[in-house]
């Protein structure tokens, strides 16, 4: 299963996701949509909460510290960073 670190695209993708749906909805079937505000409600609520759930978890992923630690024979430590996408942080520890 990929860490939350790795789905950090699906935040601001899934608002989009919803906004679009509604969005499509309203033009392409104005009346039927309106008359299911509840569901509509329920969908765009869905996205953003699951949004920021995923936010939250990356966020205590990044407050726990780096997730890896690599011993070498030579008694260094390389500390990668918890965002794979970060390679600037890779640094070397005595």
């Amino acid at each position: 299963m990929p860490s939350a670190a790795e789905l950090a695209w699906l935040i601001p993708v899934l608002p989009l996701f919803g906004a679009v749906v509604t969005g499509l909805g309203l033009i392409s079937f104005n009346r039927t949509v309106n008359r299911l505000r509840k569901p509509v409600a329920l969908l765009l609520i869905t996205c953003v909460g699951a949004s920021a759930v995923l936010s939250y978890a990356i966020l205590a992923g990044q407050l726990a510290g780096p997730h890896r630690l690599n011993i070498y024979s030579s008694g260094r430590v390389l500390v990668t960073s918890p965002c794979p996408w970060v390679t600037s942080s890779i640094h070397w520890v005595r």
